[in-house]
């Protein structure tokens, strides 16, 4: 092979190269972003059911009223045996979550504790919900509010 050549194969190798790297640093930055997004929102949708399930102890329900019957139905369901405790021993887990800019092993164990956690109290507050319900869901969810419970 000629000098010439073998600079130019070094000199597109090099370039190329450069470029490779950029563009996984991009995508992979990209891909950090969207995942990052992903988990703040799952972590975001369990403190607020948490919190919500927390401020449904408040509730008062006077009378035979239809939001009556429904906040009588979730109280019910929170002071399920069991249900408390499942919320609490969330609440702590997630404490140790608070704050992270990347998921450490030790964290990432916490995140699995916590998901199976959340299915539990499901089972024993004896209904689903969905971090991304279906779309014909989310109109109805947003007007009945209390249906979610």
């Amino acid at each position: 092979m000629h000098k010439l050549e073998e600079e130019a194969l070094n000199r597109g190798f090099e370039t190329g190269e450069a470029s490779g790297r950029q563009r996984a640093f991009d995508e992979s930055k990209e891909l950090g972003r969207k995942k990052g997004k992903e988990l703040g929102l799952e972590l975001g949708f369990y403190i607020g059911i948490i919190e919500s399930l927390r401020e449904t102890e408040n509730w008062e329900s006077h009378g035979e009223s239809k939001r009556a019957s429904e906040i009588a139905l979730v109280k019910e369901r929170i002071s399920r045996p069991g249900v408390l405790a499942s919320i609490q021993s969330i609440e702590e887990l997630m404490q140790h979550l608070e704050g992270i800019e990347s998921l450490s092993e030790d964290e990432f164990d916490i995140l699995l504790k916590v998901r199976a956690k959340f299915k539990v109290l499901e089972s024993r507050i004896g209904f689903v919900m969905d971090l991304m319900p279906e779309e014909n869901q989310i109109e109805t969810s947003m007007n009945k509010g209390l249906e979610l419970f």
